[in-house]
């Protein structure tokens, strides 16, 4: 708004007030879109409110700094120099143990450059030319220390470590609900799917989402800038498939999955995208992804899939505990689950690497045909 005030005498095709209804309406409309949707959210959607944010921040640090010899400009830049240095503050906070010298720093330097801003003109009134474009100079350049200390430190750290599955997560990591997850998907009368293991877990169940590939620790970068890797937790473990990691799968089932594969048009089927992604990209033969993501689209129906096992066209069901899907937790179908039901009931379990799969080309304990 104000970068839309200062221009309003601007002509009618000024690119300044173009660009800031472009970045201005890309921030709101982003904004507004996070603020009220509903169902799944995850906190790395933000990332799309940075161009804009970015553009809008420079764009106005431009604009002040040319008219920095207004009153009411220099008093607008210090405030925001201010507010911006509380503010990496309290979310600095939040992380208390990650770079504690970094608060100090930031409400310091805030503190100078805000001031300095402010009477700019009162400090290099007596000085000659070059003296005060130094001063000038240095002013600008603490209030952009300000501005991007936390960002930078924040992006060095998150570079400086290796990440896995779904979920990226930035740097300083936030330990509340919003970060750690839920608990493990549950069949709807409880109890869990299947024991049997994964395809690429070491260990049985299902992590819940961000827990179970790496621990806390510090990172290449080392100290001070560094964090948990990944989507680690607490909860240590193991790196499983399901829901928001891909792993990799053993020896033993990919040189099944591999054998005779060009008589299958899929080597292999399981439930949801990450599941099959690290089977196929193992094996480097296609999966079959049943239902989608996270296993609750309906896509294939058990009527489409039974028509598939009837062609022949499926060598391996691969189970796991989320082998039924996920759409008792998010919503959505129950083919993921009518399917695993309807496969244990006609076809023998067994056991390649640790992992339960059932041979889908083999004749079945009952009908193959749909029903």
């Amino acid at each position: 708004m104000v970068l839309l005030w200062a221009t309003r005498r601007s002509p009618r095709t000024s690119q300044t007030r173009a660009q800031v209804l472009l970045w201005g309406g890309w921030l709101v409309v982003t904004g507004l879109i996070f603020s009220l949707m509903q169902g799944i959210f995850h906190s790395y959607y933000a990332v799309a409110l940075v161009p804009p944010i970015a553009a809008l921040v420079a764009m106005g640090a431009a604009v002040g700094w040319a008219n920095r010899d207004l009153p009411g400009v220099r008093i607008g830049m210090s405030g925001t120099v201010a507010a911006t240095a509380v503010w990496a503050a309290l979310l600095l906070s939040r992380s208390p143990d990650w770079n504690p010298w970094l608060t100090p720093m930031v409400l310091g330097l805030g503190a100078l450059a805000s001031l300095a801003i402010l009477y700019l003109p009162l400090i290099s009134a007596e000085l000659g030319p070059m003296r005060r474009r130094l001063v000038h100079g240095a002013a600008a350049a603490a209030s952009v220390g300000v501005l991007l200390a936390v960002p930078a430190v924040g992006s060095i750290a998150t570079a400086a470590e290796a990440h896995t599955g779904a979920i990226p997560t930035s740097q300083p990591v936030v330990s509340d609900a919003g970060t750690l997850g839920g608990g493990p998907f549950r069949r709807p009368g409880g109890g869990s799917f299947n024991g049997g293991a994964l395809p690429f877990q070491r260990g049985n169940g299902l992590a819940a989402p961000g827990f179970g590939q790496n621990g806390f620790g510090q990172g290449p970068f080392g100290p001070p800038f560094g964090g948990r890797r990944g989507n680690g937790g607490p909860g240590g473990g193991g790196g499983i498939g399901g829901l928001l990691d891909t792993g990799q799968t053993n020896a033993e089932l990919v040189a099944a999955l591999q054998s005779n594969a060009s008589a299958y048009r899929w080597v292999a089927a399981t439930t949801g995208s990450n599941n099959a992604a690290g089977l196929q990209l193992s094996s480097r033969k296609p999966v079959m992804a049943i239902g989608g993501f996270n296993g609750s689209d309906p896509s294939p129906t058990l009527a489409e899939f039974q028509a598939y096992v009837a062609k022949g066209q499926i060598h391996y069901y691969v189970g796991g505990s989320d082998a039924a899907g996920f759409q008792g937790t998010v919503g959505g179908s129950n083919s993921a689950a009518e399917i695993y039901a309807w496969v244990q009931a006609n076809f023998q379990p067994s056991t390649i690497g640790g992992v339960t799969v059932y041979d889908l080309s083999g004749a079945a304990s009952g009908s193959h045909s749909p029903s």
